[in-house]
């Protein structure tokens, strides 16, 4: 990744999972975006942990402390704004997001 620059955010507790308020099922994210990123919650929930695993923003899976899946997050609304730029022809970075609550 040298030389490129990305954006990395950070979403924390509330923000991260919005306890209870459930996507309608046409707007859940289950084919993974190619420009917004985010951490696996399953192989990156571990004491030993080896390598960091990012894959493809989608709304389901991803929220390392919070198995609340498909909610009205704030990564939610951010990944699909970004994406949604640079699918339009807006020249952004690749986007990151640290999805994590309890």
């Amino acid at each position: 990744m040298s030389g490129r620059k990305a954006v990395v955010f950070i979403c924390g507790q509330s923000n991260a999972h919005a306890h209870g308020q459930f996507l309608p099922e046409e707007q859940r994210i289950l084919k993974p975006m190619t420009k917004v990123f985010s951490l696996d919650r399953d192989p990156n929930q571990s004491y030993d942990l080896k390598k960091v695993v990012w894959s493809g923003f989608t709304t389901a899976g991803k929220n390392l402390g919070e198995s609340q899946d498909h909610t009205c997050s704030l990564g939610y609304y951010l990944a699909k704004l970004w994406q949604s730029a640079i699918d339009g022809g807006a020249a952004l970075p690749d986007l990151y997001i640290v999805q994590i609550s309890v």
